[in-house]
């Protein structure tokens, strides 16, 4: 008898286990997550931004090279800083998925550039994608790519100020 509740335990634990989702989200780490897009679209100097990513990122961004580690990812933001004088970015849409270890943000951006007399040099739509892993209960990004969609036809990349 005492075999026979073993055997009914075991079936009940291996039954339930399998309709267990092998990943789960986290609502908390996505809010998280968002909450860091938010301040690094936010930002106006290199410290706010450097401090969610991780010493290791892979940066792909629109222009060459491909950045990879904290040094070279924070002379490469020093850059991108220098060269706007103004500039306001604004998320359109945004999707976040995460669990406990691991999340994605996925955004469609607005950037507006203007030069020191105020003059727009630059209205584009742009596609961001950070991944983020949990270190030491701290999020942080390890890998992000940012891209524009481009025309096949022409090769020229679509900067259009609406959302592809």
């Amino acid at each position: 008898m005492k075999s026979m509740g073993i055997r009914i335990a075991a079936v009940a634990v291996l039954s339930t286990a399998s309709v267990m989702p092998a990943w789960a989200r986290d609502k908390q780490a996505e809010a998280a997550i968002r909450s860091i897009e938010q301040a690094i679209v936010n930002a106006r100097s290199v410290e706010p931004v450097v401090q969610y990513f991780d010493p290791q990122i892979v940066m792909y961004d629109f222009m060459p090279p491909t950045i990879r580690g904290i040094s070279a990812f924070i002379g490469h933001v020093e850059a991108v800083f220098a060269g706007m004088p103004s500039f306001d970015v604004r998320i359109l849409e945004m999707s976040i998925t995460a669990d406990r270890e691991l999340g994605f943000a996925n955004s469609i951006q607005r950037v507006i550039v203007k030069d020191a007399k105020g003059s727009i040099t630059l209205d584009a739509v742009f596609r961001n994608t950070n991944c983020y892993h949990k270190v030491n209960g701290r999020w942080l990004i390890q890998y992000e790519h940012i891209s524009f969609p481009v025309d096949l036809q022409t090769r020229k990349a679509i900067l259009a100020p609406e959302p592809p």
